[in-house]
């Protein structure tokens, strides 16, 4: 097969060319430090990248997911500890009266449980950056009136914090503080006109309001400790992705000046050894 000079010449150029992206692809891992700069030139690698960076979004998601339920259910956690004392504050009020009607006493444990009512409904509306935390879904109302009626809803404010995994952030206010409201209001009624019957009867349902509470605590710490878990284990997903990821992409910086080197060296001997095909040709053409 006869070689042609526009063949000869084609080769060369295309030679040329080749190395000049080697080069220019070389130059970019200096200047960037990453081994994929432009997806297209390594497939694969831009691939997995994608890859992980979407899974590390998702990471980043569910931890920032895990915060705010952590803000939150540590403010429910805070709550039910005042709450449980303030219970055990009014039994304890309770506790100094007598079974005389005109017992002194009465007067002022009666003031001093319409206090802590006030106090208890107060924790109920409690907000979280301008929502109410114990209303259920609906947190843009406070979970109780004045009255003591429980204005929420019965549905639990829900975070994801995984892959298929949610977790129930807040119990409602209805299950957490309307016995309690309800056997203090029995309680002052009791106070008020009932006999010591009645006032035991009343004690007794508050008695139980405060087991519900702290019951409903306990289910706190424990969620705060799943999220704990969760968190420290997505940590340590995020860790293993990074080092996937900086294993593709990144280089070393001693071995790619090396191969930038490598890559302007070689592209002087392209242009050497086309000028040696062009003086040659030149040559036989004057003979």
């Amino acid at each position: 097969m006869r070689i042609t000079q526009s063949t000869i010449f084609g080769e060369a150029r295309r030679g040329i060319m080749a190395r000049l992206r080697a080069l220019n692809h070389a130059n970019q891992e200096v200047v960037t430090g990453k081994r994929v700069n432009i997806l297209s030139e390594s497939p694969v690698d831009g691939a997995a990248l994608l890859r992980i960076d979407a899974e590390l979004r998702g990471v980043d998601r569910f931890r920032s997911s895990i915060v705010t339920a952590n803000t939150r259910l540590s403010v429910e956690d805070s709550v039910l500890d005042t709450v449980t004392e303030l219970i055990s504050q009014a039994e304890r009020a309770a506790d100094l009266t007598n079974t005389d009607e005109d017992d002194p006493l009465r007067e002022s444990s009666k003031r001093e449980i319409a206090t802590i009512r006030e106090q208890i409904i107060d924790m109920a509306n409690s907000q979280v950056t301008g929502e109410y935390i114990f209303s259920g879904t609906a947190t843009d109302q406070p979970a109780f009136l004045d009255d003591g009626t429980y204005v929420g809803d019965s549905s639990a404010r829900q975070f994801q914090i995984a892959e298929n995994t949610n977790i129930e952030v807040n119990h409602t206010g209805e299950e957490l503080f309307a016995g309690a409201i309800q056997a203090l209001d029995a309680l002052a009624a009791a106070l008020e006109t009932g006999d010591g019957e009645t006032i035991q009867s009343a004690m007794a349902d508050l008695h139980d309001a405060r087991v519900e509470v702290q019951a409903r605590h306990g289910e706190v710490g424990s969620r705060l400790r799943n999220l704990d878990l969760m968190d420290r284990q997505l940590g340590q997903r995020a860790s293993h992705l990074l080092d996937q990821k900086q294993a593709i992409d990144e280089v070393d910086p001693a071995e790619s000046v090396l191969k930038l080197q490598a890559a302007a060296n070689a592209l002087e001997r392209a242009y050497a050894a086309v000028s040696r095909v062009i003086s040659t040709n030149i040559t036989d053409y004057l003979r």
